[in-house]
């Protein structure tokens, strides 16, 4: 099932989808692919895919093989009078010590530069940051970032395995409210909204 699709089909908005891995063995006679995309009502342009040069190489694991490499997708939508840079992302989940997610953050970022510079931006996703000062998290808090979620207050877990490892990080943006929708069981990671106003 194409879930980027079918989402957009729902909301009648339009969708722009990356694939980041072609998986080998997923629990199901015929494989599968992964990754990243964007819904939004508003119109899309200059979607694009940053691939990420370091990562763990999943097609030498047996456990869970697959072809590819992560990767960032990004698109500017219209709000006001001007364009905002809209980021999905999923770092290394394979990498203890975080090394391979702050050379991410930092190719991420500069991808933010060549494509955005001043204009606002939402970064959202998977970081697999397992605790708030992970180094792939401070690249973005030092480049201006701000952790919306949390900026509305809720910083509790948002993975059932304890961690709070998804954010929503904003540049240029007032954070007016936003949470963390847990036990919809759609995933083994928990929903996050928020209500931005630029500013």
């Amino acid at each position: 099932r194409r879930a980027a699709r079918l989402l957009a089909e729902a909301l009648e908005a339009q969708y722009v989808y990356g694939i980041e891995f072609v998986e080998l063995n997923i629990g199901r006679d015929v494989g599968g692919d992964t990754g990243q995309a964007i819904v939004a009502r508003r119109p899309l342009s200059g979607a694009a895919l940053t691939c990420h040069s370091s990562q763990y190489d999943w097609f030498a694991t047996a456990d869970e093989p697959r072809l590819g490499q992560r990767v960032v997708l990004h698109a500017d939508l219209p709000v006001a009078d001007t364009m905002v840079r809209v980021y999905a992302a999923h770092l290394e989940s394979n990498d203890l010590f975080g090394d391979k997610r702050a050379v991410q953050s930092k190719e991420l970022l500069d991808a933010a530069q060549a494509r955005a510079c001043e204009r606002p931006q939402i970064v959202a996703g998977d970081f697999n940051a397992p605790y708030c000062g992970a180094p792939e998290l401070e690249v973005l808090r030092d480049a201006g970032f701000v952790d919306a979620i949390a900026t509305a207050g809720d910083v509790e877990p948002t993975h059932s395995g304890g961690f709070r490892l998804d954010y929503v990080w904003v540049k240029g943006f007032r954070v007016v409210a936003g949470g963390v929708v847990r036990g919809l069981g759609a995933s083994d990671h928990d929903a996050l909204w928020v209500e931005l106003e630029l500013e």
